[in-house]
């Protein structure tokens, strides 16, 4: 038991008669999992005034809240991007209501539209191709108000869409 104990401990000696010791510990991730994480929220005691996700929820219809409520269900839990393949089926007129809905989540700041983009550079060596072309009716959620597992990604895909 002490021998596997030393192999993991690396001891040095300084001129003061002190032992230094370096020790090899396994880094604990955390499983947020089947949660998800919200990004920071207004506190009492913040200067910052802010809306978070909650107030800009509240901000919006009830009807709205509950089209974004449906994209936050249909979207992947690594970037935070949903395709709405339902919207093809929709009529007309139901259509140009949720139309109305999109361009009020997108005001509020809460989802962006994705169109065709260039992946970061970071990204670019695991790919044939760097050019994506986003599947119709695909949106993104903020990834700074509900944060995905890939939140650096995200967030370098958020930063090359138009708001």
């Amino acid at each position: 038991m002490e021998e596997n104990h030393l192999a993991k401990t690396i001891s040095f000696y300084s001129n003061d008669n002190s032992i230094y010791k370096v020790t090899r510990q396994a880094i604990a991730k955390e499983n947020y999992a089947p949660f998800g994480m919200i990004g920071p929220y207004r506190r009492n005691n913040s200067r910052k005034t802010y809306m978070d996700i909650f107030d800009l929820i509240l901000s919006v219809p009830r009807s709205t809240g509950l089209l974004f409520n449906e994209i936050k269900e249909n979207s992947d839990p690594e970037l935070g991007i949903a395709v709405m393949k339902q919207f093809e089926d929709y009529d007309k007129s139901k259509m140009g209501t949720t139309y109305q809905r999109l361009a009020a989540l997108q005001k509020a700041g809460l989802i962006r539209k994705i169109i065709p983009f260039e992946l970061p550079v970071e990204e670019l060596s695991q790919l044939k191709t760097p050019f994506i072309a986003p599947e119709k009716f695909s949106y993104m959620i903020n990834p700074h108000l509900l944060k995905p597992y890939k939140y650096s990604l995200a967030v370098q895909i958020w930063d090359l869409l138009p708001s």
